[in-house]
């Protein structure tokens, strides 16, 4: 019988990823959690996420608190029951969300967005 063990998920990350020595595998390797949100509870679920090289090192790099990604790989559980996904790929969706000040470009965008919409509210 063939198996197949295949997992997308889409979420944002909880925090920066950690950096870990192969001890066990041999090659380093990185780990980060990957938070989804339940589409009827009110509720997150924490996904822990393992990216071995290249994936490794643009986690690494990229990856901060908020940021979302899609991650494909398969799914792994450990002898104590812990599930992770092994990831083959990590997609970057968007920038991380931030709550910086607001930039003067920023600002200026906001400025023309509320002009063109109460421009529509009058011709209504």
């Amino acid at each position: 019988m063939a198996y197949f063990n295949s997992v997308v998920l889409v979420g944002n990350a909880t925090k920066a990823p950690e950096s870990h020595s192969g001890e066990v595998s041999g090659s380093p390797y990185a780990t980060f959690s990957l938070a989804q949100k339940h589409y009827k509870a009110k509720k997150s679920r924490y996904i822990r996420v393992v990216a071995f090289d290249p994936q490794r090192e643009a986690v690494l790099k990229y990856v901060k608190r908020g940021r979302p990604l899609l991650v494909a790989g398969r799914l792994d559980i450990s002898d104590k029951g812990y599930a992770s996904v092994i990831a083959n790929r990590v997609e970057f969706l968007g920038a991380a969300s931030t709550k910086s000040a607001d930039t003067p470009a920023k600002a200026k965008l906001r400025k023309k967005v509320n002009l063109k919409v109460r421009g529509t509210q009058k011709s209504a």
